[in-house]
């Protein structure tokens, strides 16, 4: 195996996994290199369907994969690489259900571009929380993306290397000291840090190294503490009339989390905070204050910006991490209600995607049919556990 981490591969690597207060129980890394899917199985099962349903829920592969130059110096009003980023996902896409080798040089070319010239590298003087913000936006669907041709057999080994070795760089820069060396922050300790954490448990995964790894899973526990008795979450629901948009986000990365600890064999789903609450409460919450703004009325009596329910100009759904959830979660009353309003709100017949879970989350998570008959107007909550 390939990588600038020595990993032997089917290697049990020990994690320090906190399920309780501060108790810690040894967990092992079931899959180092796999990060936020089980590969093969989830290959097996999409190629088992005929190519219309693999289109619908994967997307039908480009047949001229975009090019983006590399972005070295990131801004804080735009997320680097927006229009490369999204081919990645979609190629990620067409790599699992159709084996495209297009898509994989596509992947492997888009992202050697940005290594021979240090995208995202070049640092400005001084680093703001919302430079960082853009830059674990892009990491996290490059590192899924990479994920699936680092091992290839008939990969350039040269240009794997290379992007691997940059990848590393870009992840050690936007872990630096100096972006949370204020605790006090709310960038430290909100959705900005989530996310943030859910890249270098990402690249953990990926690379091997449990210590990155085990990042998500501390973040994962913080989350759950910070929870009120409701299932609000205090730095999201302070924000206005974004409550709920930030409410919707912080779930978003705590869902990748989940899913990325399940490919080890970790089942954060289960996990409960002191009072007993899991993220199903900070699930709840979002789909009782979307019904009934009172929900809200104490932390942000405003009336809600809810563009996160529907497609965004730039090609993505703010909601596709309910596709992962609604995947496990289906039957309960949450799920069902998320996905009626998020019908309501206009979502189309069409594969959903975001970079918050870097991937093509219809493709990646929804159970697939025993027929041919598929709907995507949202998940069939009742065929789902």
């Amino acid at each position: 195996m390939r990588g600038v981490m020595p990993v032997v591969a089917g290697a049990l690597l020990v994690l320090a996994c906190p399920v309780r207060g501060d108790a810690i129980v040894p967990q092992a890394m079931l899959r180092a290199g796999q990060v936020l899917v089980s590969v093969e199985p989830r290959q097996i099962a999409l190629r088992a369907r005929d190519r219309d349903v693999r289109t619908r829920y994967c997307g039908a592969p480009r047949t001229d994969w975009p090019s983006e130059p590399a972005v070295k110096t990131v801004r804080h009003d735009r997320q680097p690489g927006q229009e490369m980023v999204l081919a990645l996902m979609e190629a990620s896409a067409a790599i699992l259900a159709f084996d495209d080798h297009r898509a994989r040089d596509s992947i492997i070319r888009n992202l050697d571009r940005w290594a021979r010239n240090e995208g995202m590298l070049k640092r400005q003087k001084r680093m703001r929380a919302r430079e960082y913000y853009n830059i674990d936006r892009s990491l996290m669907p490059m590192i899924v993306a990479f994920s699936l041709v680092r091992d290839q057999a008939d990969a350039d080994p040269v240009r794997i290397r290379r992007i691997e070795t940059w990848l590393a760089r870009v992840v050690d820069m936007r872990r630096g000291a100096e972006r949370f060396f204020k605790p006090s922050l709310s960038s430290s300790r909100n959705n900005h840090r989530y996310l943030a954490d859910s890249v270098t448990m990402a690249w953990g995964a990926l690379t091997g190294n449990a210590a990155l790894f085990d990042k998500g899973l501390h973040r994962y526990r913080v989350a759950l503490d910070q929870a009120r008795p409701d299932g609000s979450l205090p730095l999201e629901t302070g924000r206005g009339h974004m409550a709920l948009h930030y409410q919707r986000h912080a779930i978003g990365s705590l869902v990748a989390i989940a899913e990325m600890a399940d490919v080890q064999g970790i089942d954060l789903y289960s996990w409960r905070n002191e009072r007993g609450q899991t993220i199903h409460d900070l699930i709840g919450f979002l789909a009782r204050a979307l019904d009934d703004p009172a929900e809200l009325e104490a932390y942000a009596p405003h009336a809600q910006d809810l563009g996160f329910l529907e497609w965004r100009g730039h090609g993505r759904h703010y909601m596709a991490w309910l596709e992962a959830y609604s995947a496990r979660f289906g039957a309960r009353s949450e799920t069902r209600r998320l996905w009626q309003i998020v019908r309501a709100h206009g979502h189309e017949q069409r594969p959903m995607v975001d970079d918050y879970i870097g991937s093509v989350t219809t493709c990646f998570f929804r159970p697939l049919p025993n027929g041919d008959g598929v709907s995507l107007t949202g998940a069939d909550a009742s065929s789902n556990g």
